[in-house]
């Protein structure tokens, strides 16, 4: 699959005020292995016809890259961390690096190989406001740890650090539990919200069913194999909830297996023995 989606949004100190509302569209889109593993080729929308035999493919729920509104945007289980406030120190020194079921799927900060630093590609005014990040496409049903480091040093604030929700802004639970004042003292500390947190559920079915032909990663990634597919159409639901959207919310992604050999019958001429017919 795809990285993990790191989506960043600044806030004003009194933060996103919103009455609770599912997404009003949760757009999927579709891409065969090469694309979606290495980034080669084209993803393609609902509606596709696919051979048989060309291969697994992958379907995802389509998040913007930027938050104008979580509870529109945000449709993949998420964990939001709350930087209050925001220092440039954070900035140079400063790392958060994720963790799912014990594995690193990602950082931010100064060093090679994190997404962009604390603060984002376009980092708000020092000591002025609250920045806020949102990891998402996460497993809920898996752990996740969130390691804070700093070598120490030049250091701002504090700021205090809080998991959140990513719809209601509530803390999460952690341990240690948050919100946490980072000090210049503190070089690292870890904060993990257990498995089965409530941070969004994330799950596909397929009709007509079929054996064997998706792997749910609960995520809002789906794998489907088409040698497990009759040729027919089919469509793939996705169904959304978050603490805004407790009912849940769905989409649905359409597809047609197709048999790319088409049998051709001639009957054969006469034969006869002995001479001519």
């Amino acid at each position: 699959m795809k990285n993990k989606l790191l989506t960043v949004v600044v806030l004003g100190l009194a933060g996103f005020q919103l009455a609770a509302q599912c997404p009003i569209t949760m757009p999927l889109l579709g891409g065969d292995t090469n694309f979606v593993l290495h980034g080669v080729g084209s993803p393609f929308s609902s509606g596709v016809s696919y051979n048989c035999n060309a291969g697994p493919f992958y379907v995802w729920a389509n998040e913007p890259a930027s938050i104008t509104n979580p509870n529109n945007d945000v449709f993949t289980p998420c964990i939001k961390t709350d930087y209050n406030l925001y220092y440039t120190t954070e900035r140079n020194n400063g790392t958060e690096t994720f963790y799912e079921g014990g594995t690193n799927i990602g950082c931010v900060g100064p060093g090679l190989g994190c997404a962009f630093p604390i603060g984002g590609t376009v980092p708000p005014l020092s000591g002025l406001a609250v920045w806020d990040l949102y990891l998402n496409y996460l497993n809920p049903t898996l752990s996740h740890g969130f390691v804070f480091t700093q070598p120490g040093g030049p250091w701002s604030g504090p700021p205090v650090i809080t998991l959140e929700d990513c719809w209601t802004s509530a803390a999460l639970p952690s341990a240690i539990p948050t919100p946490v004042t980072w000090t210049s003292a503190m070089t690292t500390f870890t904060c993990t919200v257990p498995a089965n947190t409530s941070i969004g559920t994330a799950n596909y079915s397929i009709t007509p069913t079929g054996s064997g032909a998706i792997f749910d990663f609960l995520n809002g990634y789906v794998y489907v194999d088409p040698s497990f597919l009759s040729p027919g159409a089919y469509t793939l639901t996705y169904t959304f909830t978050g603490s805004h959207c407790p009912g849940g919310a769905t989409s649905t992604f359409n597809f047609t297996i197709v048999n790319p050999y088409t049998a051709t019958w001639a009957a054969p001429s006469n034969l006869c023995s002995n001479g001519a017919c």
